[in-house]
Parts: C-alpha cells; structure tokens; sequence
C-alpha cells in the first residue's frame, strides 16, 4: 500500500480515528496534519477507550507519529493527553512520538478570547468549541503568535509573549472584565517548556531525511471538508485547511507524497455547532 491520506468528508465525526487505528498498522509513520485540540478521535480496543484529541491515533499502536506545523498546540493539553495515554500503558516517548518545532502556540488566554468573542455573537455565533483554536490561527497568521521553539529562548519568549497579551489585553479591556495576567502564563510555560521540548524536530527535514525513504505514511486529518476555513460552509467552519493538500505544507513534503486519498463518510450525517444543514431535522 503506497501512502494514505485520511479525511473526513462531512463536518467532523466522521470516525477516523477508528479507520486510523485499523489501518495503521500498514504503515510506518502517522501525521497528524491540522487543527488543534478540538478533534475528537475515539477508539476502542478490547474494550478499552482511548480518547485522543491533539495526539495522532497511531500512538495507541506503538506508531512513530509527527504531529505537523499547520496544527495548533495547546502544551498543557500535550502534555496532559501524554499522561492520560501512558496511566493506560500506552508507551510516550521522544522516540515514537515528534511535533514541528515551528506549530504554533495555543495558550490558555486563547480560549478565554474564544468564548468572550462567542458570547458577544449573541445569535450569530459561529459554534465554536471555545478552545482557541480561531485566536490561535489568527496570531499565526497576522505573524504576532508564538511557536514551540520559542520556548528554547526565555528572553525571547519574554518578549514575544509580552507583546501578545498587550495586543489581546487591548480587546479583553473593552469587553471582558478580566486581563491576561502575563506572570501568571509566563510562570507555566516556564514550567512546562522542558517537558514539551524534548518532543520538537525541525519536521521538514526530519520527515524528508534518508531513512524516511522507503517508509509508508499515513496522514490524519481532523475534522471535515465542509469545515474547511476555504471551501467550507463559510463562516461557519474551522480556522484550518481540512483539504488533503494540507498534510503535504503541514510537514514540508512534496505533495506527490500524500498518496491516496480517503475521505470518511457515515450514512446518518450531523454537524456540530452552527450553520447551514440541508438535512436538519427540526421538529420533535
């Protein structure tokens, strides 16, 4: 089997993670390509649930997994999924398991802004999961958000992060009550940079080094296609690029290596939060 790429092919839900898990053992490698802590991926194996929502799926089979630029990392939610998998025996370690040194950052005041800015939607929210993800993109992309190895540099982390609570602080000043406290986040990054660090690669080059050539990959994507941020039901939809073409820009490969495509469909389609939904049953 040459190289697969996994999506959904709805709105999220698809149960890819279960179609990872199956497949997976055909394959060397595991990517997880985009979003952030806002999938969902449930698998059960001899009757043991396994819950996972940044980590690639492969991991549950002792898989070598790279989780790519394009997606968002929330460190505290890393490190925590980490903790949940190894209390359930799952083997974690910077040898099955590597992150791009260039994802970017999700911190917890990200989440904060997420639901101040849902709620003031009054009844045009977009149903968000409230987790940050949006305000984390959104950094990313006006180039003020941090990135993991940012964390290596104490004063640069300083710096960058001073900076972008001062611009957030600007909008949670006119409709939260509530600042970001810069001691409070920089104190657990502190604390927690030299437990996430170990995981960070430079992933273009460690993916396209010489003993990856004969390796067989699998991406894994999260949510759907018609959350898509471009070809989605705009705007409501998630903040990355569902589309299979991201796992290629995701990890710097060629997009000749993202292989076959395998879109996910369930015959009973659902949707979560908001927006249009031709097949909506509404009454009962």
């Amino acid at each position: 089997m040459s190289n697969l790429t996994i999506v959904g092919a709805q709105w999220g839900d698809e149960g890819k993670g279960k179609i990872v898990d199956y497949l997976c053992s055909k394959f060397d490698v595991v990517l997880r390509f985009q979003g952030g802590h806002n999938a969902g991926h449930t698998i059960v194996i001899d009757k043991e649930k396994f819950i996972l929502s940044i980590l690639p799926s492969g991991l549950i089979r002792n898989k070598l997994c790279v989780i790519g630029s394009s997606v968002v990392i929330d460190p505290i939610h890393f490190l925590k999924e980490i903790k949940l998998l190894k209390e359930k025996r799952i083997k974690i370690s910077n040898k099955n398991l590597k992150i791009a040194n260039n994802a970017s950052l999700l911190l917890p005041f990200h989440s904060e802004i997420d639901q101040v800015r849902e709620e003031n939607l009054l009844n045009k929210k977009i149903g968000t999961t409230g987790r940050g993800i949006g305000p984390c993109y959104e950094d990313k992309i006006a180039r003020r958000g941090l990135k993991v190895y940012d964390l290596e540099d104490i004063n640069v982390l300083k710096l960058r992060l001073k900076n972008l609570i001062n611009f957030h602080n600007i909008f949670l000043k006119n409709f939260s009550k509530k600042l970001i406290s810069f001691n409070d986040v920089f104190k657990k990054l502190l604390l927690i940079r030299n437990k996430v660090l170990p995981f960070a690669v430079d992933v273009s080059e460690f993916i396209n080094s010489k003993k990856f050539l004969k390796k067989k990959f699998l991406f894994e994507g999260a949510q759907g296609l018609m959350l898509d941020i471009d070809h989605g039901t705009f705007p409501f939809v998630t903040s990355s690029n569902t589309i299979p073409a991201t796992a290629a820009s995701s990890v710097g490969l060629s997009p000749l290596k993202i292989g076959k495509i395998l879109g996910i469909m369930k015959a009973y389609t659902t949707r979560v939060g908001e927006g249009p939904f031709p097949t909506e049953i509404k009454s009962g």
